[in-house]
């Protein structure tokens, strides 16, 4: 299903399995892999059913006039199959059917446990013309009963519309979520995201054909389209046919002529993502997995979490890095730039720990210190004398600091497991050649790799005398926090 490709981008999938039959019952679809479910589990990723009714206003109301039958199918198989919880997409209902869902949904809630999760995915409402053919969503009503809402922010430009334009311009997507901002909390609003894009033809023989953006990127390469970013809008391609070649795009050969293309490059993107921070939204989602250009999770989770640095988009630790920013641990160096691989002082290191952990009950009282290195009004006084006085970092000699030194595996490995009261008692047998029982950060770094904090080199070392850098050490904090959640 494409999660490898996604670089531990995902916390949730949704898992297109439960569909509905003509009298509004559940069917479970024996393609539901208990195998898969449970890959995802030891990922961290949450596996939630996905109901859907394929646009079909009947089978919509025939779940509905259903719903209390339908919310114990839809709970037992939940349960049965491990799922995370239930999204419900039901589309294409009439404005009279609002009391209806939100009665499903109140049913959902109440038939799952709480842990369980349960949202619903809503129209996008950017003008009162789209609130009054979206009327069946009352937003602040299902609020009262969903998780959260999923806010499908695309579609601005349709199948079967003359009109060629973007599936979602950052007008129309902001336009939406003011609209549910005003009814709904933002910690209870997700952003969906398109991933695909339309077409248009010149003699409109195609009107606004769904297009994967891996389709788009083939058209774009075989025909030598131009491309140009509208700001505030999307990418527009421009592709001619010529005649005699006669490729076939969602079962339907294009005949010769020029082609325009509407969809979503990274910069186009990256507007739009903006938004999940700009409003403080719970978060960000994409539809669908599988139809993404290549290089879509090399940013999209720097993004969606507000880390709009440049230099480490792709990284290894991009999602890491993501994380310890977003929890506001480590910030970036300069605007849009992290230096992930720049090693760090440990006058930064005290500040990061301070930071992460100043309100565990570590004391942050600030005080005399003996360190004649430390001069008044220093930028990192508070937190070097919050790490001494809490015991998570020592001086470099009984006088000294050494605040500009910088800061090795091993160090910083001790100063992590002080910091976060020890994580775990007892040590476990370190594998590394270079990491022998006797070593002075033996107990520290054997508690990390017991907890599967930190990690060694392929070749069967540690390195605990080289520096830490910026992205190891937003790994390991993003990690030893999560263990103590």
């Amino acid at each position: 299903m494409g999660v490898d490709q996604t670089k531990n981008g995902l916390d949730t999938i949704m898992l297109p399995f439960f569909s509905l039959s003509n009298d509004g019952s559940l069917i479970v679809s024996p393609l539901l892999d208990q195998s898969f479910i449970n890959d995802m589990k030891s990922r961290n990723v949450r596996t939630v059913a996905y109901l859907n009714n394929e646009w079909s206003r009947a089978l919509a109301q025939a779940a509905l006039t259903n719903r209390e039958s339908l919310a114990r199918q839809i709970a037992d198989a939940i349960s049965t199959n491990h799922l995370d919880g239930i999204n419900v997409d039901l589309e294409n209902m009439p404005p009279s059917d609002k009391d209806r869902l939100t009665d499903f949904v109140r049913l959902l809630r109440q038939s799952l446990s709480p842990e369980k999760e349960v949202s619903i995915a809503v129209g996008a409402i950017p003008d009162a013309d789209a609130a009054s053919y979206m009327g069946a969503y009352d937003y602040a009503a299902l609020a009262k009963w969903a998780d959260h809402l999923t806010i499908m922010a695309y579609d601005e430009s349709y199948e079967g519309s003359s009109d060629a334009g973007p599936v979602a311009s950052v007008s129309f997507v902001e336009r939406s979520l003011q609209y549910a901002l005003a009814r709904v909390p933002a910690n209870q609003i997700v952003l969906a995201l398109p991933l695909y894009g339309r077409m248009w033809s010149a003699d409109l023989s195609v009107k606004g054909m769904g297009l994967t953006e891996k389709t788009i990127q083939s058209l774009i390469q075989k025909f030598h389209g131009t491309i140009t970013t509208v700001q505030g809008k999307a990418a527009k391609a421009v592709i001619t046919v010529p005649a005699g070649a006669n490729p076939v795009v969602n079962g339907k050969t294009l005949s010769p002529g020029t082609y325009t293309i509407w969809y979503d490059n990274e910069a186009s993107r990256k507007e739009k993502l903006l938004l999940v921070s700009k409003y403080g939204l719970r978060g960000g989602s994409y539809w669908s997995l599988g139809q993404e250009s290549a290089n879509l999770w090399d940013y999209s989770v720097l993004w969606l979490n507000g880390a709009y640095f440049t230099d480490a988009e792709g990284h290894w630790a991009a999602n890491w890095i993501a994380s310890a920013a977003q929890s506001g641990w480590l910030s970036g160096t300069a605007p849009s730039r992290f230096e992930p691989d720049r090693s760090l002082t440990r006058a930064e290191a005290a500040a990061v720990l301070m930071k992460a952990y100043s309100g565990n009950g570590l004391s942050l009282t600030k005080g005399e210190m003996p360190f004649t290195d430390i001069p008044a009004n220093y930028w990192g006084e508070q937190a070097i004398s919050w790490a001494w006085k809490s015991g998570v970092v020592t001086g470099a000699t009984a006088t000294t600091f050494a605040p500009q030194m910088k800061v090795t595996r091993e160090e910083w490995s001790l100063m992590l497991y002080r910091a976060a009261n020890h994580l775990a008692t007892g040590e476990s047998t370190l594998p590394f050649s270079d990491m022998l029982p006797k070593r002075w950060s033996y107990t520290a770094v054997s508690s990390l790799y017991q907890q599967g904090i930190i990690s060694g080199y392929t070749d069967g070392t540690f390195r605990p005398n080289a520096s830490i850098t910026r992205a190891e050490m937003s790994v390991m904090l993003v990690k030893a926090k999560e263990k103590q959640q």
